[in-house]
């Protein structure tokens, strides 16, 4: 598979709760089927909440004043916090990074709705140049929407 990137990619980390605008509201986000099946398997003290705060026939998180349900006053993921990344829907993983994908070419960016996405390209000195380079094995997507 070809890979293309922009040079600034690997410079983006979340930067959480220090985020001056939370990607975790104003908008819908939609959980996967493969995590919604994880929260209905889900046990302990985290349980009941997970429970009432996903609307299951859409697929869900419910929101609170334009906010995630599991988003804290801190800005910061509850359902992260209790039971850890790996809980996280194919959404909450992926954002703000965007794949599009075509015959064995993968092009992967950043989207510039993020503040930190946007801090790093405002800072940078020289133009954005891609990146390009192959990896073997690796596994394409299942669906596209």
């Amino acid at each position: 598979m070809l890979y293309t990137i922009p040079d600034y990619y690997h410079e983006f980390s979340c930067i959480a709760g220090e985020c001056e605008d939370t990607c975790c509201a104003g908008w819908q986000i939609v959980a996967d089927e493969a995590a919604l099946k994880k929260y209905k398997k889900v046990t302990g003290s985290f349980r009941k909440r997970l429970r009432k705060s996903i609307n299951w026939k859409e697929g869900s998180f419910l929101q609170y004043h334009h906010r995630c349900a599991f988003l804290n006053d801190e800005n910061l993921c509850d359902m992260y916090t209790a039971l850890g990344e790996k809980s996280l829907c194919r959404t909450c993983k992926m954002y703000p990074r965007h794949v599009e994908e075509f015959e064995d070419v993968r092009e992967m960016t950043l989207s510039v709705s993020c503040p930190e996405v946007a801090r790093i390209l405002m800072e940078k000195k020289e133009p954005v140049r891609f990146l390009t380079y192959e990896k073997e094995g690796e596994e394409e997507y299942e669906e596209f929407d």
